[in-house]
């Protein structure tokens, strides 16, 4: 199914003339086809402004479009950005520009009249999806110099419009931290292969600047990734102990570049519940796993609330493509192993609340479960992208292969509808 959906991809962009075009310029043709698949979308949909329905609800709808509106009137007028008697009964502007606002495009908003600024929200947001496809494809090239356009690209768009940006993406203060996570990581892993700084301190300072909340949750995530480089790229313990000192140094400066809008929102969160750390002191599992893998199955309902359903879907043929990077032979064991025991706890993250509270920055979060699930997304693809590799093997064993998630899926959907 993959390979066939691929190929049937490499022979449209061949007959258009583009392939080569595409070869050369990956990453612009994801960001380019990101936007007509959006445009389109949106044709076809009927979504605000090319129709009547609008992505402005849950928190975009009561929330950031309000405060846009605040921060648009504020600088028009020359008003202190340090509090508003126009949010409530009056609250600190300042912290809630800090973790709402502070993406650098909300100061575009002054030369919007007030009456678009809806369609202003709505084309940033559609620029960043793009820049996640984009930069996932230049994450993916650089892991693999050799891999095709045709293989690239779809993978790329898989992170774009993957289950969780397309559930949401009307949360539009953390789309700079998911779209920027990619660079971010193969930043970390330049800084970890002995590679200048930079490259890991710019996108997770601006990753921080714009939100500090995703920044933890990919902070976190590459504590573990850590680990994981140090197993499968060992080479002593002296330049392990170089590469954890320098990427120790890169996170200090990234966070200090951003310590203007850190400390006071550190002040501001002492205040709040969110202050305290009530670690739980009992176990709990929330899903069955057969209801957890059905996750990364499409058409599967959105969870926005208070319950526990993360949003994995990255496409189906990723799901046919990951086990072949376990039959690759040119992937080491080691690799296979930690990538491995890399996704179970992932999954053990979805389902434990010891983990979900750890992820969360030691605390639960109030909606939106599973908030670290775009790096998940990120590793199966990167697996995927490994796969792809063994496609040149015995077709019988392809097929095998193929079939295997198909029926394992298949079993959990007829579990999952019966014992539910």
């Amino acid at each position: 199914i993959a390979s066939c959906s691929i190929m049937s991809f490499s022979t449209i962009i061949n007959d258009m003339g583009i392939y080569n075009k595409a070869e050369r310029h990956p990453c612009i043709t994801a960001f380019i086809a990101s936007l007509i698949m959006l445009l389109l979308y949106s044709l076809i949909q009927g979504i605000y402004p090319l129709g009547s329905v609008t992505f402005l609800r849950k928190d975009l709808y009561h929330q950031y479009l309000p405060f846009l509106y605040e921060l648009r009137r504020k600088l028009i007028s020359g008003e202190s950005l340090k509090y508003s008697f126009n949010l409530g009964l009056g609250s600190s502007f300042y912290a809630m520009y800090v973790y709402y606002l502070s993406d650098p495009l909300n100061f575009l908003s002054v030369i919007v009249p007030e009456s678009f600024l809806l369609e202003f929200l709505t084309f940033i947001t559609y620029i960043k999806i793009a820049l996640a496809s984009a930069n996932m494809c230049r994450y993916l090239k650089y892991r693999n110099k050799s891999i095709e356009a045709v293989y690239l690209i779809p993978l790329s768009l898989c992170y774009g419009f993957s289950g969780y940006i397309s559930s949401f993406d009307w949360n539009v203060m953390w789309m700079w931290g998911i779209a920027l996570a990619p660079i971010t990581i193969m930043g970390f892993e330049k800084v970890f292969a002995g590679e200048k700084a930079y490259h890991y301190i710019l996108p997770m300072a601006f990753t921080v600047w714009t939100n500090y909340y995703i920044a933890m949750v990919i902070g976190i995530f590459l504590m573990f990734y850590y680990i994981i480089l140090s197993v499968e790229r060992y080479d002593g313990l002296a330049k392990l102990f170089k590469a954890g000192i320098s990427i120790m140094i890169s996170t200090i400066i990234s966070a200090g570049l951003c310590a203007v809008l850190l400390i006071p929102e550190w002040a501001a969160i002492r205040q709040t519940s969110f202050a305290g750390i009530n670690f739980p002191h009992e176990i709990e599992f929330y899903l069955s796993l057969p209801k957890l893998m059905v996750r990364s199955l499409m058409a599967v309902g959105v969870e926005t609330g208070l319950g526990h359903e993360p949003a994995l879907y990255a496409s189906l043929a990723i799901l046919v493509l990951i086990p072949l990077y376990f039959m690759n032979k040119n992937v080491p064991l080691r690799c296979k192993m930690t990538r491995g025991l890399l996704v179970i706890f992932f999954y053990l993250s979805f389902d434990t609340n010891v983990l979900e509270y750890v992820w969360h920055g030691f605390n639960y979060p109030d909606s939106i479960p599973a908030r670290q699930a775009f790096l998940f997304v990120m590793i199966l693809l990167t697996l995927a992208e490994d796969g792809i590799y063994s496609l040149q093997g015995s077709r019988i064993k392809i097929l095998i292969m193929a079939i295997i998630p198909i029926l394992i899926y298949f079993i959990c959907i007829v579990i999952f509808l019966f014992y539910s």
